[in-house]
């Protein structure tokens, strides 16, 4: 994720120069993860969680914006890159896990369960990669973060889903 011939303990980098495509997703992650909460899941969900849930959910969006922002320029600065990316995407899957516990409609049962679910999931593979560092920590802490982005899909089906129940919302349209 570095930009080509950026120079990393007197070496200069050939990677991509695709760090710029991927640092501009973090910071759409970043907002459309934190909006999708703040404006979708606190209208179906019952409220009782919600400042946990919206702290949670902003303290995720500054987290995705300083990965994107920052730029390791030595070796041992990725180590310390690595942990706050990490801390970022648990502090992701515990604001799923929070929002499945704050969810109480009816309809919305499939969607408690998979934020429950993919949020411990997402956990355990991200504490994995921080605390037993293997060989495929980077294809677990992958798993720890497609269980946001399959999250914040089906978030947007829910909310439509709930949207077209409410009685306001068909008289409207």
């Amino acid at each position: 994720m570095i930009p080509v011939g950026t120079m990393i303990d007197e070496k200069i980098s050939e990677l991509s120069p695709l760090s710029v495509v991927m640092r501009s997703m973090f910071v759409l992650q970043a907002v459309v993860f934190f909006f999708i909460y703040a404006i979708g899941i606190t209208h179906i969900a019952h409220n009782k969680l919600r400042v946990i849930g919206l702290l949670l959910s902003l303290c995720f969006a500054i987290g995705c914006s300083l990965v994107a922002g920052i730029q390791p320029s030595s070796r041992g600065e990725f180590g310390i890159y690595n942990l706050g990316a990490s801390i970022t995407f648990l502090i992701g899957n515990l604001t799923l896990i929070i929002a499945g516990f704050d969810l109480y409609h009816p309809s919305m049962q499939f969607f408690k369960r998979f934020s429950i679910g993919a949020g411990v999931i997402g956990a355990i593979c991200i504490l994995i990669t921080i605390f037993l560092p293997t060989l495929f920590s980077p294809l677990i802490e992958r798993a720890g973060i497609y269980t946001i982005m399959l999250w914040e899909i089906l978030a947007g089906f829910a909310i439509i889903k709930r949207l077209l129940k409410l009685p306001s919302f068909r008289q409207q349209g």
